[in-house]
């Protein structure tokens, strides 16, 4: 799911691949595709939201130019399953911020 915020940015909220396909490189195209959509609507970058404990994702995004914004320790502490977990925010900015 992918979507505009109020502060200029895109937003992913989902990217699930399918167990047959994870390796293959659907994330990455996915991840770059979300970049020219956000480009293409003059966003000037995009956030996403990951735990802790999925590295994957983690290395994904890190590999895609994402960058560590910030961290929530209570973001799931109400949901008893993954109370455990740890929110992690990245960022990818275009560089358009620069210009605003």
């Amino acid at each position: 799911e992918l979507n505009s915020t109020w502060n200029d940015l895109a937003s992913i909220e989902h990217i699930v691949v399918s167990h047959t396909h994870r390796g293959k490189g659907v994330a990455h195209s996915l991840i770059e595709f979300a970049k020219k959509w956000a480009l293409s609507r003059q966003l000037l970058g995009i956030r996403l939201e990951t735990q802790t404990n999925n590295v994957p994702a983690c290395n994904l995004y890190a590999k895609c130019g994402f960058t560590l914004g910030g961290i929530d320790l209570f973001t799931y502490k109400t949901r008893p399953q993954v109370s455990n977990e740890t929110a992690m925010y990245w960022y990818w900015f275009s560089g358009a911020q620069d210009d605003a």
